[in-house]
């Protein structure tokens, strides 16, 4: 069992075992742990599960847990990886306040499609923006196949999946898609607690999966983006 990428806010755990089985994962900052990644109920032989959210600078302890198809379940040994300091300038992430939602509703954090028609729009502004300089939208996919988009849009538009300027459609049929004002540009592979990154670097857009870079923008990013949901 290894940890790794580690980041300042999240950490990739991989294991292998010698069933396939499904894949989960208790974690925390002492040997009781008291979190627990969703379950993949996918029965694979090789493992890999996204922990979101942590603490920079932190001690986790991290076990593994998977259970075969006749329902023997393996239970890894403790193990511990330390996150790395939060970037210069103690910039940390935030969750996003969502607003001028339309038929939808807000439960915390959770945004769920509650009116219209099957292919209806149901959209959400957020309240952060970015006006200048460099900055992100993070997404940890739950892989819930439903049909939906996020990601970057020049303020001053109205919101629909095909005025997103640099979107993600998350993971259905474990397959996710980048698409930009509603063109193709590339797709990947996909599990639950995958994690993407639509970041705006350096007067450029780039497009990242578990740190990883999976498309970099032909189109230079302009001034002033806010987070659009639809779905």
């Amino acid at each position: 069992m290894k940890a790794g990428p580690v980041t300042s806010s999240y950490a990739v755990i991989r294991w292998t075992t010698s069933a396939p089985s499904n894949s989960q994962i208790e974690y925390g900052r002492t040997i009781a742990y008291g979190g627990l990644t969703p379950l993949d109920a996918a029965l694979v032989a090789t493992h890999r599960v996204t922990l979101a959210d942590l603490v920079p600078g932190a001690r986790y302890h991290y076990r593994a847990k998977s259970r075969d198809a006749a329902g023997n379940l393996v239970v890894s040994r403790d193990s511990t990886f330390t996150t790395a300091a939060a970037p210069p300038g103690g910039v940390e992430a935030q969750l996003v306040i969502w607003t001028e939602i339309v038929k939808a509703t807000l439960t915390g954090t959770t945004l769920l499609k509650t009116a219209g028609c099957d292919g209806c729009e149901s959209t959400a502004v957020s309240q952060q923006m970015i006006a200048s300089g460099n900055g992100y939208l993070e997404i940890v996919d739950r892989n819930t196949n439903k049909d939906a988009r996020i990601g970057l849009m020049r303020s001053g538009k109205s919101v629909s999946a095909v005025n997103i300027d640099y979107a993600i459609d998350p993971c259905v049929n474990g397959t996710i898609s980048v698409r930009e004002l509603g063109r193709y540009r590339t797709e990947t592979t996909c599990r639950a607690g995958d994690k993407f990154l639509v970041a705006v670097e350096n007067g450029a857009v780039n497009y990242y999966k578990n740190g990883a870079v999976i498309y970099r923008s032909r189109v230079a990013p302009v001034y002033h983006w806010s987070w659009r949901c639809r779905s």
